[in-house]
């Protein structure tokens, strides 16, 4: 008796060309929409319900430029995958960067709204704790195979630390400073999606032949469509030490902290590419020097090309329908 695994994979791309229209209120319509009590979670509200002031100390935002899904067939031993993989072309650092630094004035700007003084930037730096905060810090470029690439780019271009939540020793640097400056510092980590999979994975069993001549074929038939879509998600899909969640963290000064995550994805409908097509082994320029993963990427993976104008604001609507959300959620915290 004989057995045969054979695996087909197909590929289709879908690209959406139909701009949306961007006014006041409007903008949430054209987004995931949250429940504030379900979707937004929030761990110790005292600091936030307390404080004085605030200090924007780190603003990353955590670009997916190499996106991977995964979908899974079986249990146990006898579980079969397939993946693939989305990279971003035609986005350059300096649109990443520039990104950072609006969204972080505009954040500014909205927790100021809510009469809650906000110490600049030079005030941050100029504090003799801040020192200790940059030594804290680790590389912007964040890869792994199982979960593709993700660049950082922090407002300011200041440094990029590890998260707050599951780090306990960066809450002392941050409490330090805070009490240094007279505000309770905050970070942001935010996760940035830019394509949506939709794939299944089938599994069949055929034979030929009789009795002990037989001969068994497994075949396993994987299709991948790909989106091109915005999205801020809950985290970047790892798992353990491995987890980067999107979250606004307040330090205390005693080193306690709130804690504002997402428990559901937002997904934002902005067009922003101009093609889709599937990886004829061309890696875009730019991923070149920061990729080391490239090998076993020909087969499930997609092009995405971006018209960097249209990214830009697509993603800067997206930060702003996500912190509308969790600003409202402060408000709710403070006067309740």
């Amino acid at each position: 008796m004989k057995k045969i695994t054979t695996i087909a994979f197909a590929l289709a791309v879908v690209l959406n060309v139909n701009a949306q229209k961007q006014k006041g209120q409007e903008k949430h319509k054209n987004a995931t929409e949250l429940d504030l009590k379900k979707d937004i979670k929030v761990t110790s509200k005292g600091v936030v319900k307390k404080s004085k002031g605030m200090a924007l100390a780190k603003v990353a935002l955590e670009f997916k430029t190499i996106s991977k899904n995964s979908v899974y067939i079986g249990k146990g031993q006898k579980t079969s995958k397939s993946s693939a993989y989305a990279i971003l072309g035609g986005v350059s650092e300096a649109t990443m960067q520039s990104i950072a630094d609006e969204f972080a004035a505009s954040f500014t700007k909205k927790l100021e709204a809510l009469n809650i003084p906000v110490k600049d930037w030079n005030t941050i730096t100029s504090s003799e704790k801040w020192e200790k905060v940059t030594s804290k810090q680790i590389d912007k470029i964040y890869q792994k195979q199982e979960e593709g690439l993700m660049e950082i780019f922090t407002a300011n271009n200041g440094p990029h630390t590890k998260q707050v939540v599951g780090n306990m020793g960066i809450w002392g640097a941050y409490a330090k400073l805070g009490k240094d400056i007279g505000a309770n510092p905050v970070t942001l980590d935010v996760v940035i999606d830019f394509a949506n999979f939709n794939m299944s994975l089938k599994k069949s069993v055929s034979s030929t032949g009789y009795f002990d001549n037989k001969e068994y074929t497994t075949t396993y038939a994987s299709n991948a469509n790909v989106f091109p879509q915005i999205s801020i998600e809950t985290d970047n899909g790892g798992a353990g030490f491995n987890l980067l969640t999107t979250n606004m963290t307040v330090i205390g000064k005693y080193g306690e902290a709130s804690i504002i995550t997402l428990n559901k994805n937002v997904l934002f409908n902005g067009a922003y590419a101009t093609s889709v097509d599937a990886y004829n082994g061309k890696m875009p320029t730019q991923m070149k020097k920061k990729i080391s993963f490239g090998q076993g990427m020909s087969v499930g993976t997609f092009i995405i090309q971006a018209n960097e104008a249209a990214y830009k604001k697509a993603v800067l609507d997206a930060l702003d329908i996500y912190s509308d959300y969790i600003i409202e959620k402060i408000r709710l915290i403070r006067t309740k």
